[in-house]
């Protein structure tokens, strides 16, 4: 199915549902030493194919607001590229300015990435739901190595599972080339409980369809409460 049609199945979905949600999403991309090249290129190819296919669809009688943050994680540990603490980015105003092959370095602190997102979800502090009607929240944690300290990284998931905002996310993984690192793959699966796609380093242009089916995927849940017990990925089995 291609991108095109997807938008088009989600809107049909969503026709009779005449109040406007926000549908907050959340990428956390690897910035570290091996994703460096190749790897960081094929990220960027995504996020600028996904993006003007997320504006069609939030321009389509405005059915949704859809509010992006994305974190990178690499040397200089976590950070806000897109969005920050107290506003995402509307996907009408979202830019995607190229990470620069050569940058990614260091090692891979993804438990810092969750504990930044924490800052914004966590039940204390998170605000943007009073008073609108919401959707399922969207997280893509997007990696090709373990974290710096296992530990942490599993209580940092943890943590972000039991709020409020986390309980009720949808939440998957990628993985580049994850399938000759077993490590790096089960850690991934345990962020990924909605879904864990591995892409391998030959064929790295299918990142921008595992993004894009699992961003539309959630889109389409959007009015499930229950949708963290779905896999993003069951629609499309035999696609990768």
């Amino acid at each position: 199915m291609g991108n095109e049609d997807k938008i088009n199945d989600i809107m049909e979905g969503m026709s009779e549902g005449p109040a406007k949600k926000t549908i907050p999403m959340f990428f956390l991309v690897d910035m570290s030493g091996s994703m460096c090249g190749s790897r960081i290129a094929a990220v960027n190819n995504a996020m600028n194919q996904l993006w003007p296919e997320l504006k069609k669809i939030q321009g389509q009688e405005r059915l949704f607001d859809i509010q992006a943050r994305v974190i990178t994680f690499g040397m200089n540990g976590a950070q806000w590229k897109v969005g920050g603490l107290n506003k995402g980015v509307n996907a009408d105003d979202f830019v995607w300015n190229d990470i620069p092959a050569n940058e990614p370095c260091g090692g891979t602190p993804t438990e810092q990435a969750i504990e930044l997102l924490l800052t914004c979800v966590g039940d204390d502090v998170y605000r943007e739901y009073i008073g609108r009607r919401f959707s399922l929240p969207f997280m893509l944690l997007i990696s090709d190595g373990e974290s710096n300290d296992a530990a942490l990284y599993s209580r940092a998931v943890e943590k972000l599972v039991s709020t409020k905002i986390g309980e009720k996310a949808i939440m998957c993984a990628i993985g580049i080339e994850t399938t000759n690192n077993p490590r790096a793959a089960e850690e991934l699966k345990v962020f990924g409980r909605n879904g864990f796609r591995d892409c391998s380093d030959m064929d790295l242009s299918k990142l921008a369809d595992l993004i894009s089916v699992a961003t539309f995927r959630t889109i389409k849940l959007s009015g499930d409460q229950n949708g963290a017990k779905n896999d993003v990925f069951e629609d499309d089995p035999d696609v990768f």
